[in-house]
């Protein structure tokens, strides 16, 4: 059935910080250096794939705890440094979040850390908790690959390759060349017999890497759907959200046509996804797909001029809040009242992803402080 698609210019929403709750949220930053980040996406707009071709140096990022009152960052404290920050996750019980190609997780009642490393971690993305806290969900974007890890034993239960499902050729936008994808060396044989494009067998992603513009998907968020058995990820390439069965193994597009998305997630009793070069957010419900567009909002960088670049989105009841990257700020905009506020934090962090803290687990934002500031290995 056809999709009715509704765009809704953000700018008509009211500005209203007073209608907002206070929240207090922890915040991955991938990079203290957004110039650079900008630089390097001015270089590669004009090319058909965002990203680059070759392994670049990876940059110091850490973790922040925010406080936002009456719309205003009262409170901005750098809880630690470590290379490359992107996946966080805050449940009651566990402050999990992704360094690079590992994943450094904090659980209640335990005074260290457990550091999870797994040869195909490979530029993590992202790190959720499924409902029973006792699987992690983990998008090891340079393996193209989602992985379910059971908590303690850190032991793998369940994994999906885009490469092995359908998904894997892979374009080079310096050459214009094609290629394909296999981490099978059987296959990878076979593929070299029946195809005259080149194929690239990855066995081990720490030594053969692939950066953003040569994968085949960019799997860059991964979710659970409202039961476990469902997982919602989000293609970057390919623009669109799809959900898995992870029984099957099949998926199934859920939003299409999107620009380099990030974020996609269940909504009210719908689905969301951040529509990251395209300047939106997208709501499907049922068979309507509302646009809440940000582009004629003011306050962008002059350096991005008319790009947009959303990075994700988060919910509490009817509030979005999204974190623009151009504007250097948080939106929070409730879908239901038609009401907006506008946090700014510092322009030169490139905010990757936030989460919000749970009451009765604060302990674990003090016992990461100490670690952080007694363990500097976390940056290596």
């Amino acid at each position: 059935m056809q999709l009715s698609e509704k765009r809704i210019d953000l700018t008509n929403f009211e500005e209203d910080p007073s209608y907002f709750e206070n929240v207090e949220l922890l915040a991955s930053i991938k990079s203290f250096n957004l110039q650079e980040i900008r630089r390097r996406y001015n270089k590669s707009k004009d090319k058909s794939r965002t990203g680059s071709v070759e392994r670049r140096e990876p940059a110091v990022g850490g973790i922040a705890h925010l406080k936002i009152e009456n719309g205003n960052l009262i409170e901005s404290e750098l809880i630690g440094k470590i290379i490359e920050a992107r996946g966080i996750d805050f449940t009651n019980v566990h402050l999990t979040f992704s360094s690079d190609n590992k994943i450094i997780s904090f659980s209640a009642g335990s005074l260290q850390p457990d550091i999870i490393q797994n040869d195909w971690f490979s530029y993590i993305h992202t790190v959720k908790w499924n409902n029973e806290n006792n699987r992690l969900l983990v998008t090891s974007s340079g393996a193209d690959i989602l992985m379910e890890l059971e908590r303690d034993s850190w032991d793998v239960r369940w994994e999906w390759q885009a490469w092995e499902n359908g998904i894997n050729r892979g374009f080079n936008p310096d050459t214009g060349e094609e290629h394909i994808l296999t981490r099978s060396p059987e296959k990878y044989v076979e593929l070299k017999n029946n195809h005259d494009i080149q194929v690239i067998l990855i066995e081990n992603p720490s030594e053969k890497s692939l950066p953003t513009a040569l994968r085949a998907a960019f799997i860059n968020c991964a979710n659970y759907d409202r039961t476990d058995n469902q997982i919602i990820a989000t293609l970057f390439h390919s623009g669109e959200v799809i959900k898995i069965d992870k029984k099957s193994t099949d998926y199934t597009p859920i939003i299409k046509d999107l620009t380099k998305p990030h974020g996609g997630s269940t909504f009210k009793d719908g689905y969301m996804t951040t529509d990251t070069a395209g300047g939106k957010v997208k709501y499907l419900e049922h068979n309507q797909l509302l646009s809440y567009d940000f582009s004629n909002l003011p306050g962008k960088h002059p350096d991005v001029k008319n790009l947009e670049w959303l990075q994700t989105s988060h919910s509490i009841d009817h509030t979005i809040i999204t974190i623009d990257s151009n504007r250097s700020n948080m939106t929070f905009f409730d879908v239901k009242e038609q009401k907006r506020m506008h946090v700014d934090f510092d322009p030169n962090w490139a905010m990757q992803d936030f989460v919000f803290v749970p009451e009765k687990a604060k302990s674990l934002i003090q016992l990461s402080k100490n670690y952080f500031k007694n363990h500097k290995d976390v940056l290596h």
